[in-house]
């Protein structure tokens, strides 16, 4: 029984791998559509403060509300860099986790 009960937990564990990195694929897709999201306005918001300035001649008051708005998409778009960083890092730790141990390691030289 002792083999049938080792290829179970084998099956069992590689069902497990198989699930978590799934997940964090889905996750990190996810992110990365967020991430393309908030770029696509961040190019947007580029275009809006140039023609504003061109069209008030640099006038900044104008222009701070844009500034602002940049600012706070650049902030989040780190975070969600940061975040896509974060999954990767979980993904290499599982990895570590299920690669089986070197057994020359232990070997005497």
């Amino acid at each position: 029984m002792g083999l049938f009960d080792d290829l179970k937990n084998t099956v069992k564990k590689g069902i497990e791998v198989a699930s978590e990195k799934g997940g964090q694929a889905i996750k990190v897709g996810q992110l990365r559509i967020e991430l393309n999201s908030l770029e696509r306005e961040r190019d947007g918001v580029f275009t809006q403060i140039g023609k504003v300035y061109v069209e008030t001649k640099g006038d900044s008051l104008s222009l701070e509300p844009l500034v602002t708005d940049l600012t706070r998409l650049n902030t989040e778009i780190e975070a969600k860099q940061e975040a896509v960083k974060a999954v990767g890092a979980e993904d290499k730790a599982v990895e570590a986790e299920d690669k089986p141990e070197d057994p020359s390691a232990h070997a005497a030289g």
